[in-house]
């Protein structure tokens, strides 16, 4: 709790660099908890055409059904590729805001240094200030998710599908269109099934605990990766400009 506080205390005091980091937050963070969004919601999606392979899509050819859901999960190099490239970018930011941020605070580690404060405790202090801020944008964004779950469920499966149609072939992946009756006689379930693979996909609809799962998920993958960028990124920093203060 001390180091909270301390934490707290300087970013009140630094706020120019509060200000500073709060946009490079606001610019990358809702890119990359987007792209993480969607990219588990494919995974989401996939695993439930794959369980409704085994159960109401009995009638559908299991080959064509295996080649959609490796078609539709050719999607996933794509924003593992946009993830790589946000991170970078994040990090090259990091860096220098980091670096600008220890050499404003030139005289106040050295301070600190003649006071026996360790490099660890000053480097954790400096996690904790990076990370206070970071915490608060993914809280805020989750119960922005959750409070307009409809809206935001709209936004992404519309995003989604674009996505899907522009980087994968499921809109030519034609289906039998028409009447489907289920298998199992005793059970005479009958299925309207949509014209091709793209539709059928965008059938799949989360329900309200699947979609928590995913925002949950979603957060907790973009506060891993935020946090391995920090916790590399920021002794960097530190390590450079304690290097340049030696000269």
């Amino acid at each position: 709790m001390l180091g909270i506080s301390h934490a707290v205390a300087s970013l009140n005091y630094h706020r120019r660099f509060l200000y500073r980091y709060l946009i490079l937050l606001a610019l990358f963070l809702p890119i990359l908890f987007l792209i993480t969004t969607l990219k588990t919601v494919v995974l989401k999606t996939s695993a439930g055409i794959a369980a409704a392979g085994q159960d109401s899509l009995t009638q559908v050819d299991q080959d064509w059904l295996h080649t959609l859901l490796q078609n539709l999960q050719g999607i996933l190099p794509f924003y593992n590729l946009c993830l790589l490239l946000c991170c970078s970018l994040f990090a090259i930011s990091i860096y220098w805001l980091g670096f600008g941020y220890c050499r404003q605070r030139k005289q106040e580690f050295r301070t600190f240094q003649r006071l026996g404060v360790t490099r660890r405790c000053v480097t954790s202090q400096l996690l904790l200030e990076f990370a206070l801020p970071l915490i608060g944008y993914l809280v805020f964004l989750f119960l922005i998710m959750i409070m307009f779950q409809n809206w935001t469920e709209v936004f992404i499966q519309r995003l989604q599908s674009a996505f899907i149609a522009q980087f994968t072939t499921l809109s030519s992946m034609a289906t039998e269109v028409g009447t489907q009756q289920s298998a199992d006689a005793s059970a005479p379930l009958v299925l309207q099934l949509p014209q091709n693979a793209l539709l059928l996909v965008d059938s799949f609809q989360l329900d309200g605990q699947h979609w928590l799962h995913v925002a949950l998920q979603s957060l907790a993958r973009t506060f891993a990766a935020f946090t391995v960028i920090l916790i590399t990124v920021l002794p960097l920093s530190l390590f450079t400009c304690s290097r340049r203060w030696k000269k």
